[in-house]
């Protein structure tokens, strides 16, 4: 982009494009021939390689290629995923289990040949078939393969229908053994990794442990749980979650969401085969079959008509498991309602109580804050249900507040702020245009809550990429400035604030570039105090410097904004969590990559196990890169 806006940090945004776009950036050359290899076609999906079918001169024989072309992404990490892949698969020999060749250097580039395996993914194959018990035998057979896999000690890591494809003899192939991991012994509990929070695989087929970038509590079953989803799809035609708009929702899908019953989908599966399916998809490890060679038993079994061991669940332990997995939504089902209606019974009391208009507002205020406000809204319940929450509250105070209009202004006024600490900008907007209509009307225009009110409409736009956030906070600026004429923190503040605006809602990087300047330079002039926000301007501006071309400088900024978070005692852990990854991915762009990887590490360990956003896929992903 002409204005050097990059995703990789994108400053208050969700999107995953970043990913597309850094793949997008690799290097990619048109080849005739490398080395003693005729190309002869390019076969799409490789990922971060190159992948071709090529013909060996020497023998003649068709070959898979896979390069990795000079100028990939932290290539030095690459090349070492390249030389595992070669290693591993070399110390496998199974029909199932693709043969390499070998790994020569060429040219400046690595080149590892291997069979070529002329066929579909598994999920195409199983289209086809008649049944259930057309397609069992086939799955079993993959299951042997993976099994002889564990037997040496290596996890495979990122099984899926693209992984596994079906030859023209209805022999099935498991490949891709690039982010395979060997171990010392086939042991589940021995069979672990040493790195949290890295994310290696494919989403919609990783395990929970996988997509919360725990992979400590990767092993064989980690492998199962993947089976069981390709398996899930060759059997019913479907995922077993319904597909999410983001690697976010995919990952919150696999963590929180449940799987929908496969003969639910397809009724020729039966009740046993149903809970061989549902084994292999258990949420935690030790619901899932503890080994492929139990599975296998199980497989073997219902294919001779012979009693399963696994046992499905009844409705009554699902629910039970449900609530046990998930305690504080499931808490939350029957608790929100609850406190949405008894609402209007408290502040009755409320009124009753208070003696003045006055106390009625700070008793009001007090209620909303104590319940809504401490800790972190944006992720201590969820935000669909906090989002929630908060709608039905607000649109009850309305009408139970319709004679006591100061007071439901100062309500509206809470609910932008805490729409804010939530990040939903066109809430934030509107209850702060609702709060200042009356503030305007009857307050004076010094009067802090004006002040406040315009300053949640301007960042509220600015994130809304709205022009109009300008000369609101230029408005704010200029009635702080009047107010005080000492170097003032709330003028820091609104100067860092007017440099976001001009930055996302104009695209003016030099504007922006001068307000953030000389906000920064004004933090200088007033002493520090753990409350005073200059946080929040440093992290603004690291995030913009960093975006344009100055990593460098943001590293400096991005320290100085995570101090001042950590001693803000009135601080959300969400904003310290969101500049720990901010951070750690500027630090990727250093190659700074042990310093990248403790702040990106870090950024995981403050996410609660059950709260998945973009920042957390993206976190545990550049994790894995850096560990590659």
């Amino acid at each position: 982009m002409s204005d050097g806006h990059d995703p990789l940090i994108d400053f208050g945004f969700a999107d995953d494009t970043w990913i597309d776009r850094v793949r997008d950036a690799e290097a990619h050359v048109v080849y005739d021939c490398i080395g003693p290899f005729e190309i002869l076609q390019e076969v799409p999906g490789g990922g971060r390689s190159l992948v071709f079918r090529a013909r060996d001169r020497r023998s003649g024989n068709v070959v898979a290629l896979k390069i990795l072309p000079t100028g990939v992404t932290l290539a030095a990490r690459t090349r070492r995923r390249f030389q595992r892949e070669f290693d591993v698969v070399r110390r496998l020999a199974h029909p199932g289990i693709v043969q390499v060749f070998g790994l020569d250097h060429i040219a400046g580039q690595m080149v590892l040949s291997m069979e070529w395996i002329d066929g579909v993914p598994v999920t195409e194959w199983a289209r086809l078939q008649s049944s259930p018990r057309a397609i069992v035998p086939l799955l079993m057979k993959i299951a042997e393969a993976v099994h002889h896999a564990h037997q040496r000690g290596v996890l495979h890591r990122d099984l899926k229908p693209a992984n596994i494809l079906v030859d023209g003899e209805g022999e099935p192939h498991v490949l891709d053994f690039g982010l395979a991991k060997v171990t010392e012994t086939p042991d589940p509990r021995g069979t672990t990794l040493t790195v949290s929070g890295q994310f290696l695989g494919t989403p919609a087929y990783s395990s929970p442990e996988q997509v919360s970038g725990s992979p400590e509590d990767l092993d064989v079953r980690s492998d199962i749980y993947s089976l069981g989803v390709t398996f899930y799809h060759c059997l019913t035609g479907e995922l077993p979650y319904p597909p999410g708009d983001s690697i976010a929702r995919t990952f919150a899908a696999i963590t929180q969401g449940e799987i929908r019953r496969p003969s639910r989908l397809d009724s020729a599966i039966g009740r046993e085969l149903e809970a061989i399916l549902m084994a292999m998809l258990g949420r935690s490890r030790a619901e899932r079959y503890q080994s492929l060679d139990t599975l296998l038993a199980d497989l073997r079994r219902w294919l001779a008509g012979e009693p399963v061991l696994v046992r499905g669940q009844t409705r009554g332990a699902r629910l039970v498991t449900l609530v046990r997995r998930n305690p504080l939504p499931a808490a939350l089902i029957t608790g929100l309602f609850a406190v949405v209606t008894a609402s209007a019974v408290v502040f009755a009391f409320l009124f009753h109580r208070a003696e003045s208009e006055a106390e009625r507002a700070r008793e009001v205020q007090r209620f909303l804050e104590s319940v809504l406000l401490p800790g972190e809204p944006g992720a201590a319940i969820g935000q669909l249900d906090l989002e929630d929450l908060l709608t039905r509250v607000r649109d009850r105070l309305a009408v139970d507040l319709s004679d006591h209009p100061e007071t439901r202004a100062e309500i509206y006024l809470t609910m932008a702020r805490l729409h804010a600490a939530l990040w939903k900008w066109a809430d934030t907007d509107a209850d702060a245009t609702r709060a200042l209509g009356y503030f305007q009307e009857h307050a004076p225009a010094s009067d802090p809550r004006v002040i406040r009110c315009l300053s949640l409409q301007g960042i509220a736009r600015a994130f809304l990429h709205d022009p109009s956030s300008v000369p609101l906070l230029e408005e704010v600026r200029s009635r702080l400035a009047q107010a005080s004429e000492l170097p003032d923190p709330a003028v820091a503040r609104c100067l860092g604030n007017l440099g976001f605006a001009r930055w996302q809602a104009l695209r003016d990087t030099a504007a922006a570039r001068s307000a953030y300047e000389d906000a920064l330079e004004l933090w200088k002039a007033i002493p520090t105090s753990p409350d005073d926000g200059r946080a929040g301007t440093f992290y603004g501006a690291a995030a913009f410097f960093s975006s344009h071309g100055d990593p460098a400088h943001a590293a400096v900024l991005f320290r100085e904004a995570l101090e001042g978070f950590r001693s803000d005692p009135q601080r959300l852990d969400a904003y310290i969590r969101n500049c720990l990854h901010d951070a750690g991915a500027n630090l990727v762009r250093l190659e700074r990559w042990g310093e990248a990887d403790s702040l990106l590490a870090e950024a995981i360990r403050e996410t609660p196990r059950w709260f998945v956003d973009e920042r957390l896929v993206a976190g545990s992903w550049l994790r894995g890169e850096i560990a590659l």
